[in-house]
């Protein structure tokens, strides 16, 4: 017999005078003699080393498939800052749905410009798993610099740099960028003389509208004196560069 096979049978009785019975009713067995893991899936969103995500992010990945017989699959989740998964971890269990998609939202927003890690596994009923990605080795890593907020259903059709608010501003200010088409984008402050100060939004994007702060510090966390600052913001055939006033 075939393996992973569901197979049916019937029985009739057959007396001397060769007079027969009713036919049984139909029974099913199926044979699976060997245990087979989940298959091969992978990781979809965010993103490996995919920057500026928006802190309410909606993890994707691939379903999967078992062939084994009468099989159901759970997914098991785990995101978090540690990229050992030892501490700082949130661990999910999902049922398996009949979509070729699997999506998971946080309850809440993640924290800002931080970096987080992240795998899935499919596990049969059995406890045989498969890593998506193979993500138990290599776990995908975002960081999530800025945050995206959808103004309407639809996907910005142009790269945009709005001017910063507050314009001038003395502690803390709110750059809005938009992105048209998944790829790379780079938003960083410069001096009026070019050198650069700090990059506040790099890696690549999916398309969306993005909002970043700058706290009037560079790169290493020194606060940078008073004066005219530039946001310039390069992306796929586009540049584009807003004046900054920083008041001290």
């Amino acid at each position: 017999m075939k393996e992973d096979v569901y197979y049916g049978y019937q029985i009739a009785a057959v007396d001397p005078d060769g007079k027969k019975s009713d036919w049984s009713t139909i029974q099913y067995f199926g044979v699976n003699a060997s245990n087979n893991p989940p298959k091969y899936f992978q990781l979809l969103s965010p993103h490996f080393y995919e920057d500026s995500v928006r802190t309410d992010a909606q993890f994707m990945w691939q379903t999967s498939t078992d062939k084994d017989l009468a099989s159901e699959l759970k997914y098991i989740l785990f995101y978090g800052t540690d990229s050992l998964f030892q501490t700082k971890t949130n661990e999910i269990v999902l049922s398996s749905g009949d979509s070729a998609i699997a999506s998971y939202s946080p309850m809440g927003p993640l924290e800002r410009q931080t970096k987080y890690f992240w795998k899935v596994a499919a596990v049969d009923n059995s406890g045989k798993e498969t890593w998506a990605s193979n993500s138990d080795q290599n776990p995908f890593v975002f960081t999530t610099i800025g945050y995206r907020r959808h103004y309407d259903e639809s996907a910005p059709t142009n790269y945009i740099l709005h001017q910063n608010y507050p314009n001038p501003f003395n502690r803390i200010t709110t750059i809005r960028y938009e992105v048209s088409e998944f790829g790379p984008v780079d938003v960083t402050i410069y001096d009026i003389l070019g050198k650069r100060i700090k990059t506040i939004a790099s890696g690549d994007h999916s398309p969306g509208v993005y909002e970043a702060l700058w706290d009037g510090a560079d790169s290493y966390g020194v606060s940078v004196p008073g004066g005219m600052y530039l946001c310039r913001m390069n992306a796929r055939n586009y540049t584009a560069h807003k004046k900054v006033l920083l008041m001290k």
